[in-house]
């Protein structure tokens, strides 16, 4: 992105516009260039004059048209755009900068008037944000707690305070330590605007309900309250189009008014008018000082729009006032007189007056993108000369002009005024024309009288009630120094300074004076590094550290003027000190002598008797400033009074200090026992008696014995550059110099040679080896010599019994030969018999196959031809079904005609009676209906098929097996008369007599009979699907049994006898068989859960068998093992059909509430209903969820194992798989090893990850992690302050490739992050935090290519995917049964949390 600025010369007649800035960015790189409109701008307050605008006093001139510099431009204008791009423009210098990108829009801006190079923002999210336009660094960022977005933040000129106003409430902030001091909420309808007076005296708050209320700023006390309730009537007709507010019943009268200014009000710099724009197109002036009511100003030109922004003009009277039509005129307040008006083809959106008055910067109302400066000054002096209309050079516009309204006058005298520099704070303190203006006399009678200076603007008030108001800008000790000191405000020099850097002789600061703020080590790094470079005399000054630290400890936050506070105590307060360098200032602690001989001769005596001088007893005090034996604040104290006074008073206070102990060194005989005693910190001695002590030492001594007549008095530094500093020996100081170069090249040199030498040493030593070596072959060499000479002088026998010998030996070596041969044709006999029988095996495997296909095609072809005899006996017995229906239908009408004759017998009239029969017989053909399809459907299932009425496809061919084609053909089956078609048709083969048979539930036991019609039927081929009873009574029936509730949160569960609602429509009701009890289920009853809800049955790690479907229900059917799921799968809603995820929004309303989708319950106990969780609730021996919530797992996976894949298993597996899609070869770190860790090392062990580092602080928990599949485990309270992710950073070069959250600490969140590799890293959080908790890290994290996703149930879709993992666990590729450590009873289920909480369990599984 790319912003374009352009800038027109200065204009000095007319009212055109002195600048234009044009904002735009290019669109992808190209020259396409798209305009940013700007939001705000901000003047600084840093302006070399104060310009009084008024039609009659006399305006200073502009600067001349080759003038290089004109003063009225001596600020900086600050400007933020849409994007959240702030920008800094010095306009004498022509030149802008980018100080930050914020990312977000800004709605106000202000600069800070204590740290004037620093801008305050608010931004559209709520929040407050500062830079610095020098650094282009943030300073602070507030946290958001504006309700809406702040429109108007207001600083205190003197005081580190401000406040932001937003539509809602008005926030007090502390600007020094960047922290909220109160909130103005306000009374009904909120407040307007809250803003500090121009002198900062007082804060005015403007309120919705019509009332003004000025509060003093110190006491915090009401001065006046204006009560706007008379002007109520001016809006009984309301301008079209705007909204109001305050309309509220509750307030005193309906007082209207409007929303969404910039400024409602502003105060003169005098602090004398208040002006109040909230009420139509109006303004209102009042008299602060008298308190009354001057004008009531009425704006005709506005027609009735609102007033959107209202301000004076520097230190004038005149305001400016823009309208919501972007109307902007220039208003003399006292004399309510308009002055003017801005004319041109554009619109004004907002302004901001520069700090004299003279400039006014505009943002255009339909060219946003646009600024314009414009010369306010020139406007007064059109007068009578003729106005000239300027054709502008970019858009051929009429630059904007001012139209006078009041009458011509008399030309206005110029004045020429010279551009003075910018003044220092001290010389803005004593430019005030003011006969009460602070002095160092009446700071000193100040100090004496209190003993010392505020240490910050709390303590303020004291120093205000003894020196006035117009002291209040030097609001605590730092800016009184700074005003005592006269610092010079060198920027320039001192930045030069800076950049040379660290100094040679700082770099080992760290490692000498290891501080523990690395921000006060950063800043004493930089002081001493500046000192060095400003003299070298402070290069090698031990004792300089100990001096400076006190000083750049109270100037932390501004280096700047700690810097010049330091260089002016060395210039003025160490006068003398290095004359004699490297030797103590012996003139110096001379004149200590001689006060001790004036004031204390038997102390001096006593330390000339134990031959003592004062570079033992003296020069101690005066190198460290008194830093060594004062505490802070004592140290500050006294330096409050050494500030104030000459420089030669901090010998008085030396002196003082050794007569105030002069009990403890008179009792000293030995020189020892005297520095422990001044070594100490205040041994004993009061500062407040010292200090007095040293003003009477100072009155008391003569002209002739006086230090002042010894040192010079008080000189600032000078401006503009630093003095020269060589009060020192320059010869020893440049010999020291020379002798540390030479010192540090003999260094190199030394351990040059040192090193040539080592290499000789080791080459040396490598030489006596090799000689060794050859000596001690050369003799082995000799030996064998000697001894082949002394065997060929031998006699012949020994010759020719030696060639026996090398004859025998050669047989040997061949035999040897033959035998290595003979093996490695034997191994290479052997490696192919092997690859021969490997062979062997892939083609008998290949033949195994394609034979187990071929019988797998011969049986499913078995399968076809047996399902076809079926279907073709059966329909071949049609007619014998259809026989037995009409037997049935009637034997029904017999039975429904012997109801109504025995009703009629009782009694019954026969209307109710025929109604009561024809009732029973149609709930007599829907029930068997009803149960003859259900039993269908199960039966064809049992025997692997999808539906009886389809084509036989197989669902699994072990259904139909040998054995049960062997079985008997005699079976007990349900018939339903349901079986037979619309039509009439049937093609049920049963040919039986039928009965009835009804039981019951005996009371409080879920023991099931049967209600069903029986048939016994003696078929011939094929077998008919084996008989499953599937319609009871108790479907229709309340299930009493026992539940684990949870009443309340933080409490035992308590086992109760509960009653179970049959499933309505799309339910299921389970009976539970094993429920394991998870983090997530304590995790709700400890309170933090926002969703919790009580009374309720918890649990959802549940396996159970169907025990009956309500209507509807298809995909199940009772008998059916299934497992509960929290996260359902509907199958038809925007989430399930995307793709993209596994959450489903079909019931997430309802089941977070605990209620089943009609929004209530099926659980109650005693009356009373309970709530279900998390659509599960498998703490109770029965349970009902929707039929989308319950996957169908096969029968062959024990329950009480298959249980776990209900969460935690899932969860942990699927994350790895499934959410993060681990690579192999990957490096992975997973934080803490519960059921869920686990389950992600098991998941990444299956991805193929090489390197899985499990993180827990239980290391008990890592051997079954190891068995999972972990490879290295680090224990984080074991590495010695190193945080987490710094170690893992460390030992995977970079970073982990995949980390996984675990826990749900938001904390180990942030170090999962930080601890994955730059570029690609993936951090996946799986654990579950507590309610209201956020994340944090940052943002530069994910810059740099991290990725922070999370995960849930594993990203697995329960109905559809849940099956596999099943599937996995009974072929071995999924471990569950290590995960179940405790097996518990219901009764028991209390012990299951405890277990849990104390580490001992991975999981409990409570069986029913």
């Amino acid at each position: 992105m790319r912003n374009f600025f352009k800038t027109s010369a200065y204009l000095h007649a007319g009212v055109s516009s002195l600048l234009r800035v044009l904002n735009a960015a290019s669109v992808d790189g190209t020259h396409v260039v798209r305009p940013v409109p700007f939001t705000c701008v901000a003047s600084s307050a840093e302006m070399p004059i104060n310009v009084n605008i008024n039609t009659t006093s006399n305006l200073p001139q502009s600067a001349s048209a080759d003038s290089s510099f004109n003063p009225i431009f001596a600020y900086v204008l600050a400007a933020v755009d849409q994007r959240g791009h702030v920008f800094a423009f010095d306009i004498p210098k022509n030149k802008f900068w980018l100080v930050a990108r914020s990312g977000v829009s800004a709605v106000c801006m202000t600069f800070n008037s204590v740290r004037r190079r620093e801008i305050i923002l608010g931004l559209s999210d709520n929040s407050i944000h500062c830079y610095n336009i020098d650094t282009n660094l943030l300073v602070a960022r507030l946290p958001a707690y504006h309700k809406s977005a702040p429109l108007a933040i207001s600083v205190h000129p003197t005081l580190p305070l401000a406040i932001s106003n937003s539509s809602t409430e008005s926030i007090l902030w502390d600007t020094e330590k960047w922290e909220r001091k109160r909130v103005l909420m306000g009374a009904g309808p909120g407040v307007q605007q809250a803003s500090f007076s121009k002198t900062g005296d007082a804060i005015v708050t403007a309120f919705n309900d019509g009332s003004i209320l000025i509060w003093d700023t110190f006491t915090v006390n009401l001065r006046w309250k204006i009560s706007l309730d008379r002007f109520a009537a001016n809006l009984e007709q309301q301008p079209p189009g705007h909204s109001l507010s305050g309309n509220d019943k509750n307030s005193r009268t309906h007082f209207h008014v409007y929303q969404s200014r910039t400024s409602y009000f502003s105060t003169s710099a005098n602090d004398e008018y208040l002006v109040y724009g909230g009420i139509d197109s109006s303004v209102t002036v009042w008299n602060l000082i008298e308190k009354r009511l001057v004008h009531e100003i009425v704006i005709p030109d506005f027609k009735k729009r609102i007033i959107s922004q209202i301000e004076f003009l520097g230190n004038s009277n005149v305001i400016a006032v823009l309208s919501s039509a972007g109307q902007l005129v220039l208003i003399d307040v006292e004399k309510a007189k308009m002055l003017g008006q801005f004319k041109g083809k554009h619109l004004f959106r907002s302004f901001s007056v520069s700090h004299d008055g003279s400039v006014m910067t505009v943002v255009l109302m339909d060219v946003k993108y646009s600024l314009r400066l414009i010369r306010v000054d020139h406007m007064f002096r059109a007068g009578k000369e003729k106005r000239e209309e300027r054709e502008d050079e970019d858009e051929g516009e009429t630059a904007e002009d001012l139209h006078q309204r009041s009458p011509p006058s008399s030309p206005i005298k110029k004045v020429k005024v010279q551009p003075p520099q910018t003044k220092t704070f001290y010389e803005m303190i004593e430019a005030k024309e003011n006969t009460t203006l602070l002095n160092r006399r009446k700071l000193l009678k100040y100090l004496k009288h209190y003993g010392s200076y505020p240490d910050d603007y709390r303590h303020v008030l004291y120093f205000l009630n003894y020196c006035l108001r117009l002291t209040a800008a030097l609001c605590n000790r730092t800016m009184i120094w700074r005003f005592l000191l006269k610092l010079p405000e060198n920027r320039d020099a001192y930045e030069i300074l800076l950049e040379k850097g660290i100094h040679s002789s700082v770099k080992d600061f760290r490692k000498k004076f290891p501080l523990k703020s690395d921000r006060i080590a950063k800043s004493m790094e930089r002081t001493l590094s500046c000192l060095a470079h400003w003299s070298p005399i402070f290069e090698d000054l031990d004792y300089l550290p100990g001096m400076v630290f006190p000083i750049v400890k109270l100037f932390v936050n501004d280096m700047f003027s700690g810097f010049e506070v330091i260089m002016t105590i060395l210039l003025n307060w160490c006068q003398k000190w290095w004359e004699y360098y490297p030797n103590p200032p012996i003139e110096c602690l001379a004149i200590i002598e001689d006060l001790l001989k004036l004031h204390d001769p038997q102390l001096l005596s006593h330390f000339v008797h134990l031959q003592i001088t004062s570079q033992v007893y003296a020069w101690p005090l005066l190198q460290t400033l008194l830093t060594e034996i004062l505490s802070k604040s004592e140290w500050l104290r006294v330096w409050d009074h050494l500030v104030t006074n000459p420089p030669a008073f901090l010998y008085y206070i030396v002196a003082s200090y050794l007569i105030q102990l002069r009990v403890s060194l008179l009792d000293a005989t030995k020189l020892q026992d005297i520095a422990f005693t001044l070594s100490r910190v205040n041994g004993g001695v009061s500062v407040d008696k010292l200090v007095v002590a040293a003003y009477r030492m100072h009155s008391e001594t003569p002209d002739s014995a006086s230090p002042v007549t010894f040192f010079e008095a008080f000189k600032p530094v000078l401006r503009g550059q630093y003095p020269i500093f060589n009060a020192y020996p320059e010869f020893i100081v440049n010999y020291q110099s020379k002798m540390k170069e030479r010192i540090r090249t003999d260094e190199i040199e030394y351990l040059r040679r040192r090193k040539l030498a080592d290499e000789v040493s080791k080459l040396s030593d490598e030489l006596k080896k090799d000689k060794q070596a050859w000596e001690s072959a050369d003799w082995k060499m000799n030996e064998m010599v000697e001894t082949w000479w002394e065997s060929m002088m031998g006699a012949e026998d020994s010759h020719n019994e030696r060639l026996a010998r090398l004859d025998a030996q050669e047989k040997e070596q061949r035999v040897r030969a033959l035998k290595r041969i003979a093996e490695a044709r034997k191994s290479f006999v052997q490696l192919q018999a092997n690859n021969t029988h490997a062979h062997a095996l892939n083609l008998a495997k290949a033949v195994g196959s394609n034979r187990n296909t071929l019988e797998t095609q011969t049986d499913l072809e078995t399968l076809d031809t047996q399902f076809k005899r079926v279907e073709n006996e059966w329909m071949a017995r049609k007619e014998e079904m259809l026989a037995a229906r009409q037997e049935l239908s009637k034997l029904d009408q017999t039975r429904a005609e012997r109801f109504v004759w025995n009703a009629k017998r009782v009694g019954v009239p026969p209307e109710t009676a025929n109604s009561m029969g024809t009732a029973a017989m149609d709930a007599t053909d829907e029930y068997i209906s009803h149960a003859f399809q259900t039993e269908r459907l199960r039966a064809a299932r049992s025997e692997g098929l999808r539906d009886p009425s389809l084509s036989p496809t197989r669902i699994k061919p072990r259904a139909w097996s040998p054995a049960l084609l062997g079985q008997s053909r005699h079976r007990r089956m349900e018939v339903d008369a349901s079986e037979y078609n619309s039509d009439g048709t049937g093609v049920s083969p049963v040919r039986s007599e039928l009965s009835v048979n009804v039981d019951r539930y005996s009371e409080g036991s879920p023991t099931r009979s049967s209600n069903f019609l029986t048939a016994t039927s003696a078929l011939d081929e094929p077998p008919t699907p084996a008989p499953v009873n599937l319609i009871y009574l108790s479907s229709l029936q309340v299930i009493k049994c026992k539940a684990a509730i949870a009443w309340a949160p933080k409490q035992p569960l308590s086992v109760e006898d509960i009653e179970v609602a049959p499933p309505k429509a799309g339910e299921v009701r389970i009976k539970v068989v094993a429920s394991g009890v998870c983090h997530t289920d304590a995790y709700t009853l400890s309170g933090a859960d926002s969703e919790g809800v009580f009374p309720v049955i918890m649990g959802h790690e549940g396996g159970g068998i169907v025990e009956s479907v309500g209507e509807g229900v298809t995909s199940v059917v009772p008998g059916d093992h299934v497992i509960p799921l929290y996260i359902p799968e509907c199958r038809t809603c925007k989430f399930c059909t995307s793709g993209k995820t596994n959450l489903c929004s079909i019931v997430r309303e309802t089941q977070g509430a605990g209620l089943m989708p009609d929004r209530t319950s099926r659980f109650t106990c005693k009356g009373q209903p309970i709530f279900h969780y998390m659509g599960t609730s498998t703490f109770s021996e029965y349970t009902v969820c929707l039929e989308i919530s319950v996957a169908k797992v096969t029968p062959e996976a024990p329950l009480d194992k298959v249980c776990l894949l209900g969460c935690g298993i899932t969860t942990g597996y699927g994350a790895a798989l499934k959410t993060a899609q681990v690579t192999p070869g990957s490096t992975v770190a997973i934080f803490g090893l519960g059921g869920v860790g686990l389950s992600v090392v098991q998941g990444c062990r299956t991805a193929g990850a090489t390197r899985i580092i499990a993180v827990d602080l239980n290391p008990a928990k890592f051997d079954l992690a190891r068995k999972m599949g972990a490879t290295e485990f680090v224990n984080p309270s074991e590495l010695n302050g190193v945080t987490i992710q710094q170690h893992l950073v460390s030992i995977t070069d970079g970073g982990v490739d995949y980390s996984f959250e675990c826990i749900g600490n938001v904390n180990v969140m942030r170090s999962a992050l930080e601890c994955t590799h730059k570029g690609w890293g993936v951090s996946v959080i799986i654990g579950v935090a507590g309610a209201g908790q956020e994340i944090s890290t940052r943002p530069f994290q994910l810059v740099t290519g991290r990725t922070w996703k999370g995960s849930a149930f594993g990203g697995y879709k329960g109905r559809t995917e849940l099956p596999g993992l099943v599937d996995d666990y009974l072929t071995h590729k999924l471990d569950i049964d290590s995960f179940v450590t405790h097996t518990l009873k219901l009764d028991e289920i209390n012990r299951g949390f405890d277990l849990m909480h104390s580490g001992e369990s991975i999981r409990a599984v409570v069986i029913f």
